[in-house]
């Protein structure tokens, strides 16, 4: 359930216990606040911080409290905005892992307590507000989809006159015709490949991202040392999503994201495609839509692992 975000979710949980299996781990179970890191696999070096709800911490989990020298929630952030230190960590061949006794070995810096607390709390509002206009997009996106819904499925948009004509598809507007996700002078394949880049920047795996929200912590990366998959190289005016089949992971590009652009290299376990200004919120909203959805799983490939090609793409 860790993911590197400051909460954790829940909803998400898989295994229950009963009030008394509960009450007879005496002194494991984690209290709220306490910081939680992975040991273990693919997310090994995710922090979170626990929650309020009663909880235990299981195996590939450690949790850590300060004392009164400490802050939890300035913990986690020292540790999740540095965490290339637990990364280093990693002593696993097959499977990612971090000792136990390497990860007490970390040396951090600490401020005297009240700036500790100070800090953790602008950081911590920043996190709450950047929570927000998540759940303000969340709303706008539904609105339109909505929207695209009714012009664009139910055909009932401003100006139609009710006239259909036929095509391969069935019918639909006069004026209309059919088009495909990459079609000539207005989209394209984004290509597989990056511009050299000196210093870092954040690898953007499939697993940061949740929906449309980047979630968790970023690999940092350099360009002579980074992972093969990380081949992807951001574009303004385009819309990314990942290929696998039943994973509705989605990113959009735009002029004004020009820091993202900059600063990130994604995997090459998402397609990108990048359209004329005029097309791209109609290409966006289609591909948050429940029909392409449906139509990437229908023409997704692979024995190991299904997933759409751009060949598929483009039928």
């Amino acid at each position: 359930l860790i993911k590197g975000e400051r909460k954790i979710d829940l909803d998400e949980a898989r295994r229950f216990i009963d009030e008394n299996i509960y009450s007879s781990f005496i002194r494991k179970y984690n209290q709220e606040s306490d910081v939680l890191i992975t040991l273990v696999g693919n997310g090994y070096g995710n922090v979170a911080l626990s929650p309020n709800d009663k909880s235990i911490i299981m195996q590939n989990t450690i949790g850590l409290r300060c004392n009164n020298l400490g802050d939890n929630t300035f913990l986690f952030y020292n540790l999740s905005l540095n965490k290339r230190l637990l990364t280093d960590l990693n002593i696993g061949a097959a499977q990612p892992s971090i000792k136990v006794g390497d990860l007490l070995n970390v040396e951090l810096i600490f401020p005297p307590i009240s700036e500790q607390r100070a800090i953790a709390a602008v950081l911590s509002s920043l996190d709450d507000k950047i929570e927000l206009l998540r759940e303000q997009n969340k709303t706008l996106e539904v609105t339109a989809q909505a929207i695209f819904k009714e012009w664009f499925v139910n055909f009932n948009f401003p100006g139609a006159t009710g006239k259909m004509i036929d095509s391969e598809l069935g019918k639909i507007p006069e004026g209309w015709r059919i088009g495909g996700l990459v079609e000539d002078k207005i989209s394209k394949f984004v290509k597989t490949n990056i511009d050299h880049f000196d210093g870092t920047k954040d690898y953007v795996e499939t697993s940061n991202v949740n929906l449309s929200n980047f979630v968790g912590n970023f690999e940092k990366i350099t360009f002579s040392d980074r992972p093969s998959r990380a081949n992807m190289q951001p574009v303004a005016n385009s819309f990314w999503f990942a290929r696998m089949a039943e994973s509705r992971k989605y990113l959009l590009f735009q002029d004004r994201d020009s820091n993202d652009i900059e600063s990130k290299i994604l995997s090459t376990g998402f397609t990108g495609i990048q359209s004329i200004k005029e097309y791209l919120y109609f290409y966006w909203c289609f591909v948050l839509s429940d029909i392409f959805n449906n139509l990437k799983n229908q023409y997704a490939e692979g024995a190991v692992q299904v997933a759409i090609s751009n060949g598929g793409i483009q039928r």
